[in-house]
């Protein structure tokens, strides 16, 4: 069907709408009812298709020639009437078109939604706006495979429908002998895009499960221990590196996985984590310089420890000279001590407002606030053994970051 006619004669309609459109005429698609005559040819013609046809013309006709004669409410609207100028010039119903959105319409409300669809053409596509920070699970994966132009995977689905019926019904009518078509197609609609942004929208359906488990357990893991119960027996089977950045519910019990909204920064992180790096950069160009920087930091920290506990063990630990047997050996893993630092900068932060931006901790207040404290405390009045500070900030940040995904800051 061209997307550039506007009416449909009655005929016309009734052979869209049982998929004989390529025959053009009634008359003509009967030639194909016999099975040997149809060998060879695309689409293939039953009786039923063709009861169907004259069943659909008739009650078409009927209520062209009503409304024409304004005798009816009928939602069908003419597009270009047509006149028998052998009998007088009256209104031939036969030839008069119909427009393709009253057509929709008059399908619609038969009950027929699927052929009403052919009339309506594809849905006004809203494209998905790539500049918020957060998106839901659907969204992202749509962007992720390049689809950001399809408000769902639903549309997207229906867009390819759409084509594929286009490029069919242009290709029957050339080997009818009819004019050739210039059909818009979306290349991205081809191939995998669709299956593979299912995929991604299901695992990320997972992932946010995951995450709303790391947040109630992080809610509630300090009153177990309270309480004298090992919070890990609650804890969830695995973290994750997707943040939830907008919870929603249903109620205040069951949540809307589908409509929750998690940052943009941690899906592409977490797609090139899963070695997806071309999906990572459709979701944020910048990622690979992100990845980057946060590698270079925890390298730096990495060393910073091993330095210092080389010093420790050596007893040398800035600048006191102590007897290797007499120093204190850290037994908490490195991974752990940095989450340590971003739990303690957490609870700090939630005591005043002042330690915080956009609620969030705010690293940079929370160092001065720790270097206010060394300094009353005249803990750094021997030069010989001061506290080095100067990348304190950037190490705070460094591990609030590690705790993203466990639960939101």
């Amino acid at each position: 069907m061209s997307k550039y006619k506007k009416g449909y004669t009655p005929e016309e309609a009734a052979l869209i709408a049982v998929n004989l459109e390529s025959y053009r005429t009634l008359e003509n698609a009967e030639k194909y009812i016999d099975d040997e005559l149809c060998l060879g040819h695309t689409t293939c013609v039953t009786a039923e298709q063709l009861n169907e046809a004259m069943d659909i013309i008739k009650a078409l006709k009927e209520e062209t020639w009503l409304v024409h004669e304004e005798e009816s409410s009928s939602c069908l609207e003419i597009y270009l009437p047509s006149y028998n100028q052998q009998f007088n010039g009256i209104f031939d119903p036969d030839y008069s078109q119909l427009t393709k959105a009253s057509l929709a319409k008059w399908f619609e409300e038969a009950g027929e939604i699927n052929i009403s669809k052919i009339f309506k053409g594809p849905v006004k596509i809203v494209p998905i706006n790539h500049f918020k920070q957060a998106f839901t699970a659907e969204h992202a994966a749509l962007i992720a495979v390049g689809l950001q132009y399809y408000s769902s995977i639903e549309s997207a689905l229906e867009g390819r429908q759409y084509q594929e019926e286009e490029l069919f019904h242009a290709k029957r009518v050339i080997e009818q002998g009819g004019e050739y078509t210039d059909l818009e197609v979306d290349p991205k609609l081809e191939g995998d895009s669709i299956y593979n942004a299912t995929n991604i929208k299901e695992a990320l359906l997972e992932e946010i499960k995951i995450g709303y488990q790391n947040l109630n357990f992080n809610l509630v893991a300090a009153d177990f221990a309270g309480i004298g119960m090992n919070p890990n027996a609650i804890s969830p089977s695995r973290g994750t590196d997707i943040v939830i950045d907008c919870e929603k519910y249903e109620n205040k019990d069951d949540i809307k996985y589908e409509e929750t909204l998690i940052t943009k920064h941690s899906v592409a992180i977490w797609l090139w984590n899963h070695g997806y790096k071309k999906y990572a950069i459709n979701v944020q160009g910048n990622i690979e310089e992100i990845i980057q920087e946060n590698t270079n930091r925890k390298n730096d920290l990495a060393k910073l420890i091993n330095n210092t506990s080389v010093a420790i063990e050596d007893g040398h630990s800035a600048g006191t000279d102590l007897h290797k047997k007499n120093t204190p050996i850290m037994r908490t893993p490195e991974s752990s001590l940095l989450a340590s630092l971003g739990v303690m900068a957490w609870l700090l932060s939630k005591k005043t407002s002042k330690l915080q931006r956009n609620d969030k901790p705010n690293a940079s207040q929370i160092k001065e606030i720790v270097v206010t404290v060394i300094n009353d405390l005249g803990l750094n009045e021997n030069t010989d053994n001061k506290i080095m500070f100067s990348n304190l900030n950037k190490d705070i940040s460094t591990a609030l970051r590690q705790l993203e995904g466990r639960f939101k800051l």
